[in-house]
């Protein structure tokens, strides 16, 4: 698996992972981990983590790498400025989404700590006035085909991460390139309906779902304008 972390192009690089679904089908969910001692670019200290980046004049851009396999898995519910509860759901114990087996203890546990420790650094980040852009790392998308086992990060995560206007959300698991925004002005109307209906009769903003919309590769966003979805899953094979 690592020979591809051989190639001249990465082989200096820092490689900060995250697990993907089918990692997470492993019976050792540390396997990853433990590889950070044998191979110096590779970087996972855990199955979650943060770091942050310098980006001159003394600001930095903070990541969470965040295992989604945990989030679809936890029973936690998030509730706002309350840092979230969980719910103590039995059915939770009978999914199977895929290759997760979200009926294993261990899962569910880490998931709920994750995302309680998600909640308390994106507090302690929107007090850091260095930290000026904001990102989460994972394995599965947020805005994408609607898959059961997406549930979980929708409505767990996504308000979170709406609470926090983070800036982006970096995925792959499609084996696509696509990119998608989701406005945050339009975040009371879509709780509004959430409340309703389950946002049956949601509809997306004039040119939302455009990839490189205006016929230009390049775009141009304020900060704080909304959570930009960047999936990068089209890679990992040397003929691509």
């Amino acid at each position: 698996m690592m020979k591809v972390f051989d190639k001249p192009h990465i082989k200096d690089l820092y490689i900060y992972a995250i697990r993907g679904n089918h990692d997470c089908a492993a019976l050792d969910p540390y396997f990853e981990v433990n590889i950070t001692k044998r191979y110096p670019n590779w970087r996972m200290p855990d199955l979650y983590y943060s770091r942050t980046f310098d980006i001159g004049n003394g600001k930095k851009y903070g990541a969470l790498f965040i295992d989604t396999c945990l989030a679809i898995c936890a029973n936690f519910s998030y509730a706002g400025n309350s840092g979230g509860q969980l719910l103590l759901s039995p059915e939770m114990h009978r999914l199977k989404f895929g290759v997760l087996n979200c009926s294993d203890p261990f899962t569910i546990e880490k998931g709920n700590e994750m995302y309680t420790w998600v909640n308390a650094t994106l507090d302690a980040w929107a007090k850091d006035s260095s930290i000026v852009w904001t990102s989460t790392v994972q394995h599965h998308p947020l805005f994408s085909k609607w898959w059961a086992d997406y549930v979980n990060i929708t409505s767990n995560l996504l308000p979170m991460l709406i609470d926090h206007k983070v800036d982006f959300y970096l995925n792959g698991h499609e084996h696509d390139l696509t990119y998608a925004y989701y406005p945050y002005s339009q975040v009371p109307s879509l709780l509004e309906e959430l409340s309703i209906d389950g946002a049956s009769s949601y509809t997306c903003g004039l040119n939302q779902e455009l990839f490189f919309g205006y016929n230009t590769r390049y775009s141009e966003f304020s900060k704080g304008e909304a959570l930009h979805q960047i999936t990068t899953g089209a890679g990992a094979n040397d003929h691509t």
